[in-house]
């Protein structure tokens, strides 16, 4: 559960940056009880060319991607673009309960951050930047919205992202001498799991199930399409899906940056770096 429930509409602080001319404000949006936490940045001259909302992941890769996120928003801002950052239900400083949080209830918090910040621009360009699991959600978000889609190290469905969490979980066990049943003993017995020292719910994992992939999603419609790789070059299939979104006619463009020379460490897990932000905001600029 998240710590926000007592929050008031009301609270909320600003960062003014007058070097970058870019203001930073938390905001609590949607009806009381289900605040969706978030942080916008604003240029604080001139109108806006566009907006953007970055749809995070879950679980431990929170933690390797959060830097980049902040310091891509505030690129942006700077450049003059209206961007969002938020939590979903359940998961952050936003309120809820981590055992109700579902994709449709993600997507939903999506379009509450659209609806309440970015609605004074809303005859601008926009672009969904998704993160790993967030790109099914930005995706289902450029569905619903329009507008181009980022792609960072995307799982291209709730289903395979959760499946490989499990399975990074068990491998992390193998030497550990303490015996645990497997997440999914755990979802089936106790409705929840502990999935790399994280909840996962059998409530999301249902949801997962039923969810749109984002490869579907993103080829709604034409749109430029940014896909962001850490590290790894794009295998054969996420080649034919490339190429198949540009026979659809979809601008598409990828990149893989090499993350073993552009990461901060937090123990022996790494932190994406400054390069991903370079390399997406130069795309941005661009558009």
């Amino acid at each position: 559960m998240s710590s926000t429930s007592s929050r008031l509409r009301s609270d909320r602080s600003t960062r003014l940056d007058r070097n970058t001319g870019v203001e930073e404000r938390v905001r609590f949006v949607g009806p009381g009880g289900q605040y969706v936490f978030a942080v916008s940045y604003t240029p604080l001259a001139g109108e806006s060319r566009g907006g953007v909302i970055v749809s995070p992941s879950l679980l431990a890769d929170r933690v390797r991607t959060y830097r980049a996120e902040v310091e891509l928003a505030r690129r942006l801002a700077a450049d003059g673009f209206s961007v969002v950052r938020y939590d979903y239900r359940g998961f952050g400083h936003s309120d809820g309960v981590t055992g109700e949080a579902t994709i449709e209830s993600m997507v939903a918090d999506l379009e509450s951050v659209h609806r309440e910040i970015l609605s004074p621009i809303a005859d601008m360009p926009l672009v969904q930047v998704g993160v790993r699991f967030g790109s099914v959600i930005a995706a289902a978000g450029a569905e619903k919205l329009g507008g181009d889609v980022v792609l960072w190290d995307p799982a291209l469905n709730a289903r395979s992202y959760l499946r490989e969490s499990f399975r990074a979980h068990m491998i992390g066990r193998i030497n550990h001498e303490t015996s645990a049943e497997t997440p999914l003993r755990q979802l089936e017995e106790k409705g929840e799991a502990d999935v790399l020292g994280y909840t996962v719910s059998q409530q999301l994992v249902s949801s997962a199930s039923s969810a749109p992939d984002v490869s579907t999603s993103v080829s709604s419609e034409p749109r430029r399409v940014l896909w962001v790789s850490f590290g790894d070059p794009l295998r054969q299939k996420e080649i034919d899906l490339v190429e198949g979104w540009r026979a659809n006619g979809l601008d598409v463009e990828t990149e893989v940056v090499d993350l073993d020379d552009l990461t901060w460490y937090i123990g022996a897990r790494p932190i994406v770096g400054d390069e991903v932000v370079t390399r997406t905001a130069r795309w941005l600029e661009g558009s």
